[in-house]
């Protein structure tokens, strides 16, 4: 397993420094935010053939995590759904230029999911902006990951509705199986430790699960601590990803104001120990 950083933790920086920190830091994978603050329209576009190069010179391995800012890709509204497609798209494209192979989609979100016409709505028009989605991702050879959510408010978000839509696919879509999520599922289910839930779905997703996300909080809010700092039995979560065959990535996704480079480089630390993988 590789150990990564994603570039959310440093968004006062330009895409270049914020790979170059993560890199020095000691990732041995990169994680791209393609959304805001890198990727705006009317500024200045990221130098990604320089990002490239820092990658190989390093011999770091890249995923990129598709816009999700002000989106909805099972929205409603047409007009919110193209723009959505646009910036999705604009996701793969980056990652065929920084010679990764490998994009992170959250899943939709429903307005009012007590409706069930609502409901069903945005799960239609989710999945037939996956299929665009899917086309682009083949011509270029990226799989795409699905993520699970940190909330229960669209499609495919909950790791069950989620292992149900990926039974049966192919090998061109996955499931990135975000751990701080997982255990915000487990605790607004009520169960007192989210250790076995989580050990459950890593093996029920199985070889579905192809990329991770890393990070930690007390259970209440998505609050992307370092791990160790929030209620997660991180060592517990090592052992059944050991179990469950996992062998990808393991991206660290922190995000604090206050001393990115300390959560950085203690994130980095505190993974390696608890998977028990030597430091580079």
């Amino acid at each position: 397993m590789r150990v990564g950083l994603s570039t959310l933790l440093f968004p006062w920086w330009t895409l270049e420094r914020a790979v170059d920190v993560c890199l020095e830091l000691g990732a041995e994978h990169v994680e791209i935010i393609c959304d805001f603050p890198y990727f705006v329209p009317g500024k200045p576009k990221p130098d990604l053939r320089r990002v490239k190069r820092a990658l190989q010179d390093h011999g770091a391995s890249v995923s990129v995590h598709a816009s999700f800012w002000d989106l909805n890709p099972g929205s409603h509204l047409p007009e919110l759904r193209r723009l959505t497609l646009k910036r999705l798209k604009l996701g793969i494209e980056t990652c065929a230029r920084v010679g990764g192979d490998l994009v992170v989609l959250h899943a939709g979100r429903c307005p009012i999911p007590e409706l069930r016409w609502l409901w069903e709505g945005t799960r239609r028009f989710y999945e037939l902006t996956l299929r665009e989605c899917l086309k682009l991702a083949k011509k270029h050879g990226i799989t795409l990951a699905l993520e699970n959510g940190s909330s229960a408010f669209g499609p495919y978000a909950t790791l069950e509705e989620l292992a149900g839509f990926l039974s049966g696919r192919g090998e061109e879509i996955g499931a990135c199986f975000d751990v701080g999520h997982a255990h915000l599922e487990a605790c607004r289910r009520g169960l007192r430790s989210s250790r076995t839930f989580i050990a459950r779905w890593l093996r029920r997703l199985g070889r579905r699960v192809i990329h991770m996300h890393v990070h930690d909080n007390h259970g209440e809010h998505d609050e992307h601590l370092v791990p160790g700092e929030g209620t997660i039995d991180f060592a517990g979560v090592a052992r059944a990803v050991r179990r469950a065959g996992y062998d990808g990535a393991l991206v660290v996704e922190l995000y604090t104001a206050r001393g990115p480079l300390r959560a950085g480089r203690l994130g980095l630390q505190r993974v390696r120990e608890f998977f028990g993988i030597s430091d580079v």
